[in-house]
């Protein structure tokens, strides 16, 4: 039996829930980039917390999000990889960072950190090649950060582990949470 891809979804959120994974719902523009000042204050702390302050006003945000946008997918890449020099609201500059360059792999833990009770990062994707290509990807960069997932019993395996990064395919995470006996293994993670 397949299922479509929203349903297969919405089975995964309910199942990583009943996990205590907490879930956030982001449905519109405002909650998005709500979110990702939040998470953005969290990963400039330190810079902030230097000139005695926990976030950006809403003048130095917006900045931010105008330097963002627009250009290439390379000009944006590069972007991200760069210090954004922010003139704050009383004339001090700071260098804001949006990704850790040096431990890449962790700006995912970081940003899943941030949510409480979530310990794991499961990237989905549709086909094999991509699997085995995200998993190649991240092996290249951080030797050991990533397990991959051959079939569905390994991918409840890694579920049930330690493992923090998870690549597998939407097929095998659909056997995991639609068939019976797979998904009573999965009930009893947590």
């Amino acid at each position: 039996m397949t299922q479509t891809k929203q349903t297969l979804e919405s089975c995964l959120i309910n199942t990583l829930q009943k996990m205590g994974y907490k879930y956030i719902s982001i449905r519109e523009r405002d909650n998005l980039l709500n979110n990702f000042k939040i998470q953005l204050e969290k990963h400039n702390q330190k810079v902030l917390a230097l000139h005695s302050r926990k976030h950006f006003t809403n003048e130095e945000f917006e900045k931010i999000r105008i330097h963002l946008e627009g250009g290439t997918r390379f000009e944006k890449a590069k972007k991200l990889r760069d210090l954004f020099p922010l003139e704050l609201e009383n004339g001090e500059h700071i260098g804001v960072e949006f990704l850790n360059k040096n431990k890449w792999c962790e700006n995912e833990f970081q940003v899943s950190n941030q949510i409480d009770g979530v310990d794991k990062v499961m990237f989905v994707v549709d086909k094999y090649d991509l699997n085995k290509q995200t998993q190649s990807e991240y092996k290249i960069s951080e030797s050991g950060t990533v397990d991959g997932t051959e079939n569905t019993r390994q991918l409840i395996k890694r579920l049930s582990s330690n493992s923090k990064i998870i690549v597998t395919t939407i097929q095998k995470l659909n056997s995991a949470v639609t068939k019976d006996y797979y998904n009573k293994h999965m009930q009893k993670i947590g």
